[in-house]
């Protein structure tokens, strides 16, 4: 898909034929990845994928900031979190899945980030910003730029003064494949700098894989009362079982409208 193409999809969410679930999202990604370019997978509440231009939010380890950007999670971690059943950090209960691949030029690893990458950023913001960690080149380049914003503070909002300043170093995008420097609660994502690098997008809708197991607070609060009411039929049962032996304590679901005249079955004679 080209950038306009892209542009067109954002404006029309009606061109971008929604999928079902989180599986389904899996099956794709098992059979797209390895066709070239990397995939990623953002949550999003409306049926667009782009960056939100009053997006304010701002964390990351040792408080590096986050710039603004399309934020994903990488499509690995994505697959082994769905198949593990276990809920994101962050915009789980999202109402839509927007599948992705992008073919960044320049991207910001920051678990491979190399030393001399780490010196050629420097050299463009000045030593005066330069900010060691201990941690590593990668960690370091996240920490330096932080500086430089707040030594040298923008019009805009950090995240947008952040997002400025990637892009002025050459970066279309930035992956975290578990430091915590993006987003601290966050270990394993990404954020897209440059949208124009986006290619294929597909949606899905946010549906969770049926496992019988209570994930939201609302699910908890509807399995609560379904175990409590179980709980008090199958006492009401034990009683009546012992006033009359004709009655078993074989467990008995209420009905769904009305009350349930009898607390038991009949044994046959």
């Amino acid at each position: 898909m080209r950038a306009r193409e892209f542009a067109e999809a954002r404006r029309n969410p009606e061109l971008n034929p929604k999928k079902s679930g989180r599986v389904d999202a899996v099956e794709f990604l098992r059979s797209a990845i390895g066709r070239g370019g990397a995939w990623g997978v953002s949550f999003t509440q409306v049926n667009k994928l782009g960056i939100n231009p009053t997006t304010s939010f701002n964390s990351g380890a040792l408080n590096a900031g986050t710039p603004a950007g399309v934020y994903f999670y990488p499509a690995s971690y994505f697959v082994r979190t769905v198949e593990a059943n276990e809920p994101f950090p962050f915009a789980d209960d999202a109402n839509f899945i927007q599948v992705f691949n992008y073919n960044p030029k320049n991207m910001l690893n920051i678990k491979t980030a190399t030393r001399y990458e780490e010196e050629t950023v420097n050299k463009k913001l000045g030593e005066s910003d330069y900010d060691d960690t201990g941690m590593g080149p990668g960690p370091n380049i996240m920490m330096s730029v932080a500086s430089y914003v707040r030594n040298h503070p923008g019009a805009t909002s950090e995240t947008w003064e952040l997002h400025r300043v990637f892009r002025r170093l050459g970066y279309d995008a930035i992956l975290d494949l578990g430091t915590g420097f993006i987003q601290e609660q966050e270990p394993y994502s990404g954020v897209i700098l440059d949208t124009g690098i986006i290619g294929q997008v597909k949606t899905f809708n946010n549906n969770r894989p049926a496992t019988g197991k209570p994930t939201t607070v609302q699910e908890v609060i509807v399995e609560y009362t379904r175990q409590q009411t179980t709980q008090t039929w199958g006492q009401k049962l034990a009683a009546a079982a012992k006033k009359d032996p004709t009655v078993t304590a074989a467990p008995v679901q209420p009905k769904k409208y009305g009350t349930e005249k009898t607390l038991g079955r009949r044994k046959q004679r």
